[in-house]
C-alpha cells in the first residue's frame, strides 16, 4: 500500500526522471560543476542528453541483452 505522502513518487514525469536518473547521472556532471556558477538552463541541456542518451543507448543495449539472454537460453534447452 502506497503511503499518502509518496504519491507524488508515481507522478508520470517523476517515474520517467527515475527512468532516466543513471543517464541524467553521467550527463549533469558536465553541466553543473566547475568554477563558475552555471546558468539555470543548463540543466535542460543536461535533461534533454540523458534523454536522447536513455533512448538512443540504453534501451537498445538493455533489449540486446535481454535477446541475447533468450537465444542462450534456447540454445541450451536445445543442447540438453
Amino acid at each position: 500500500m502506497v503511503q499518502r505522502p509518496y504519491w507524488l513518487l508515481n507522478v508520470r514525469p517523476v517515474v520517467w526522471l527515475g527512468q532516466i536518473s543513471y543517464s541524467l547521472y553521467l550527463w549533469q556532471q558536465l553541466f553543473a560543476y566547475g568554477e563558475h556558477p552555471k546558468p539555470w538552463y543548463f540543466v535542460l541541456f543536461a535533461v534533454v542528453l540523458a534523454s536522447a542518451s536513455y533512448y538512443l543507448v540504453e534501451q537498445p543495449m538493455l533489449r540486446l541483452r535481454e535477446r541475447r539472454s533468450r537465444e542462450k537460453m534456447v540454445a541450451l534447452a536445445h543442447a540438453a
